[in-house]
């Protein structure tokens, strides 16, 4: 849960408001799943399990600039490491959790990003 906390206050701290811009929204996406839009149009996804069976049907992103997993539970960190190599955003997670997906085969990312003990991480 912390995690969450330190990650959004990290994009919603550094979004500039503009005449144009739309409102950031946090959508849930079933389970533990949701997604944050951003000022900016930056989408950033957290616990991405999206074939949880309450998350909307055929929901697809145009783009993701980053990934957040609170913890290494199956059903959080759902389709994150295929969906960082698809759209090669960075995932952040617990140290553990970057190195098992540097095993996992849909995740071949050079760089990732932990979050121990605290550590603010600018995306």
């Amino acid at each position: 849960m912390r995690m969450k906390i330190v990650f959004l206050t990290v994009f919603l701290l550094g979004i500039q408001s503009s005449a144009n811009a739309a409102e950031p929204k946090l959508r849930w996406l079933g389970h533990a799943a949701f997604i944050f839009s951003s000022r900016t149009g930056n989408i950033f996804l957290i616990d991405p399990w999206i074939t949880n069976p309450k998350a909307p049907k055929n929901i697809s992103f145009t783009h993701v600039e980053g990934i957040l997993v609170t913890h290494g539970h199956s059903d959080h960190v759902g389709e994150a490491f295929e969906l960082s190599k698809k759209f090669n955003a960075p995932l952040v997670a617990s140290h553990e959790l970057t190195e098992i997906a540097k095993w996992h085969p849909a995740y071949r990312r050079c760089h990732d990003y932990r979050c121990d003990g605290g550590s603010l991480v600018e995306l």
